[in-house]
């Protein structure tokens, strides 16, 4: 579009250049045809003036003869007056001959002057045509300088340094008229999307650095993440070896021998690998957990709880029905182990088994003495235990005494 705008720009600018000579040409007309006639009326002026002075010339001639004919008739100075009468007739005829010859100037002046006064009206005529010509092209220039402001925002030096670059003028045309239906089917411009694009730009400006910060920051947390992942390993592996350890010799002690062995099964990535649990009890062969007796998978378990226990102790610790699986020895051999572990945490079991309860130091139980109100029941053993050899001595005694 600005290649076809710049051709008809440089069109009506040479036009109208041809037609500032033209006008200038025809000032210069206008102006010699103004002098020429100024001087043909300064002529026919002195030629008029020449003819009136002439003409009172002659009319005084023509007094004087009638004044000597008067003379001649009462005949005083008869010669005198005939003498002076053809000295007045000669004066007259050279006088009759140069007002002639002045008519004749006049009239020829005159009719050169209305010759040009012709040609100068019709020079004026042109002249006020190309006076509305130029006019017309200067608006057109100047229309062609607002369009170029408001479509493109240059000026017209500017649009001048422009050339048609591997296209010819028509191509261009075709060109501009190609994108000027396009900007019509564009629609309504939206006046305010200039602000509009501002606003955005700022909000993504903000945005942005928004997006850089969370960047920074994510990273940044990868990075924390990572070394506590690292720091995690390293000490899940260290507590890992040492449950490893004291599984093993636990494990030996409940069921008075074996082997075992706790394994990753993703040694490459410990935090989310599962644990592998391998053991053989004395006198079996090494088996899957699964295929244990549920004594044997109940003791395991026991094993590897305590073993954690004993790494990393706990506060208290709540075992459900733990023991229901277990013989009498296995039973206290678990008693035993919570005897143990008790002075650095304290348990909770939950159990019906009598051999665990007798292991116990409190006792807690509900009973129903009435139908559908239950009642708690709590029995520290070691006191039961004191208040019952009491009343087994005090009975002795009496029956002694008897």
């Amino acid at each position: 579009m600005q290649a076809g705008t710049g051709a008809e720009r440089e069109a009506l600018r040479q036009a109208l250049t041809q037609r500032e000579v033209s006008v200038a040409e025809l000032r210069e007309k206008v102006s010699a045809s103004n002098a020429v006639c100024n001087r043909a009326a300064e002529d026919l002026r002195h030629a008029t003036n020449s003819r009136q002075a002439a003409e009172n010339e002659l009319s005084h001639i023509s007094g004087e003869l009638v004044k000597l004919e008067s003379e001649l008739a009462s005949g005083d100075g008869a010669e005198d007056g005939l003498q002076r009468a053809a000295a007045l007739e000669a004066e007259a005829e050279n006088k009759a001959e140069v007002l002639s010859r002045l008519r004749e100037k006049t009239a020829q002046c005159d009719a050169k002057r209305r010759e040009l006064m012709k040609a100068q009206e019709g020079q004026s005529e042109r002249l006020h045509i190309a006076d509305l010509s130029l006019a017309r092209s200067e608006a057109n220039l100047q229309g062609i300088a607002e369009r170029l402001g408001d479509l493109f925002q240059m000026s017209i030096e500017q649009a001048l340094e422009i050339t048609l670059e591997g296209m010819t003028e028509n191509q261009a045309r075709r060109e501009a008229g190609q994108l000027r239906s396009e900007m019509r089917n564009l629609g309504q411009v939206n006046l305010g999307s200039i602000e509009e694009c501002e606003r955005l730009k700022a909000r993504e400006d903000f945005l942005s650095n928004q997006q850089d910060d969370l960047l920074k920051a994510k990273d940044d947390l990868l990075e924390v993440i990572r070394e506590l992942d690292e720091a995690a390993q390293v000490a899940f592996m260290e507590t890992f070896e040492k449950v490893a350890v004291e599984f093993d010799e636990i494990f030996k002690r409940l069921f008075q021998g074996g082997t075992t062995e706790l394994c990753l099964s993703n040694p490459e990535d410990p935090l989310n690998s599962g644990v592998d649990v391998i053991v053989t009890p004395p006198g079996k062969r090494q088996q899957n957990l699964l295929l244990l007796s549920g004594g044997e998978r109940a003791m395991t378990a026991l094993a590897l709880l305590f073993a954690l226990l004993r790494v990393k102790p706990s506060p208290f610790c709540v075992m459900d029905e733990i023991d229901a699986a277990l013989d009498a020895a296995n039973t206290d051999r678990f008693a035993e182990m919570v005897r143990e572990f008790s002075d650095r945490s304290q348990f909770i079991i939950i159990t019906h088994n009598p051999r665990t309860m007798e292991k116990t130091d409190v006792l807690h139980g509900i009973t129903m003495q009435e139908p559908g109100i239950s009642k708690l029941i709590s029995v520290e053993l070691e006191q039961a235990k004191k208040v019952a050899e009491q009343e087994n001595g005090g009975s002795r005694a009496l029956i002694v005494d008897s």
